[in-house]
């Protein structure tokens, strides 16, 4: 991970949301409803992100005693095919954090797919 990013990591989950998964660790999410910096976002990202397609989910959850906020990038992939990364942080993201998970989505994927490649051989 970029020593620079903002956040303190990712996980791409594929299908899966960041809330189905952290439900069946017993831990409950808390979605905040900010249309405008999602907006925002898209707007600067439009060539990313599309609003017809995609989605951005912000909350957090607690765990351990402390709170995570996180950032859940929802994208169609394929038609009717969703994929979920998310970016945890230590502070509710801000826009210049979100537009930098944004711009990494694509390395982060590709990396993730090449891994998995070389772990289990074959073609993805």
């Amino acid at each position: 991970m970029d020593q620079s990013a903002p956040y303190l990591g990712y996980e791409l989950t594929g299908p899966r949301s960041l809330e189905e998964l952290l439900g069946k660790l017993g831990l409950q999410c808390v979605f905040f409803v900010d249309d405008e910096l999602v907006c925002e976002l898209f707007a600067k990202k439009s060539e990313l992100l599309s609003f017809d397609r995609d989605s951005v989910r912000i909350g957090s959850f607690t765990k351990e005693g402390r709170t995570l906020f996180f950032a859940e990038f929802i994208i169609e992939i394929h038609e009717g095919l969703l994929s979920h990364m998310s970016f945890l942080f230590d502070r509710m993201p801000l826009l210049s954090d979100l537009s930098i998970c944004a711009d990494n989505m694509e390395s982060i994927a590709l990396q993730t797919l090449k891994s998995y490649q070389e772990k289990h051989g074959g073609i993805v």
